[in-house]
Parts: structure tokens; C-alpha cells; sequence
């Protein structure tokens, strides 16, 4: 049968690693520890009994914070996507903004001359 200490500790670690990474910036390799890290705690709480979930209670503890820290390191870097993305949207629609201030026809319209 497997510790379910031993399985909660290494959760912790992948834990860490991931967080290491969403502060990088490298969500790829976050993501594929997050699965990692989500089946260790699943095995973990399928041989958890009464008798050790005491004994596990300050992991748990120490476990549920760092999932905090890894909400918040994903908050902050939504955040700053969805900035950079407004940043985008702005600059395309000044760049149409400019397009049309200078003349410079849109799309068909003001290329082809009924005249020949």
C-alpha cells in the first residue's frame, strides 16, 4: 500500500515546480504538472484513511496554500494578458485611424474607377 504522506510530499514538490514555471511565464510546462501534481493527491485521498488524515493534516494545510499561490500566480498572469490583448486591440484600431486620416483607401473601395 502507498504512504499517502510520501505521495501528498511529492504533490508538494510538483507544486513548486509548477509555480517556478507560472512565474517564468512557461504555462505549457505548468499545465502538464498540474496533471501531474492533480493524480498524485487523487491517489493520495483514495488510500487516505481516518487513522492518517491527522497525521497529513498540516500537508494538507501546507498544500491548500500553495494552491492559493498558484491561483494567484495564474490571476496575475491572466491579468496581464488580457492588458497586453487591450494593448493590441488599441493599436489596430489606431493604425485604421491613421489609414484613414492619410487617404490611404480601405479594402476595394476607392481602387477601382467607374471610368476606364
Amino acid at each position: 500500500m502507498t504512504d499517502p504522506r510520501r505521495l501528498l510530499e511529492e504533490a508538494r514538490n510538483l507544486g513548486n515546480q509548477e509555480l517556478d514555471f507560472l512565474k517564468k511565464g512557461d504555462v505549457d510546462s505548468a499545465s502538464d504538472l498540474a496533471g501531474q501534481r492533480q493524480k498524485l493527491m487523487q491517489r493520495a485521498f483514495d488510500v487516505l484513511d481516518d487513522s492518517t488524515r491527522n497525521s497529513c493534516a498540516d500537508q494538507l494545510r501546507e498544500l491548500h496554500e500553495q494552491l492559493d499561490a498558484i491561483m494567484a500566480e495564474g490571476r496575475k498572469l491572466k491579468s496581464s494578458l488580457q492588458a497586453d490583448l487591450g494593448k493590441v486591440r488599441n493599436t489596430g484600431k489606431q493604425f485604421k485611424g491613421y489609414s484613414m486620416g492619410a487617404g490611404i483607401p480601405q479594402g476595394n473601395r476607392g481602387l477601382y474607377h467607374k471610368r476606364g
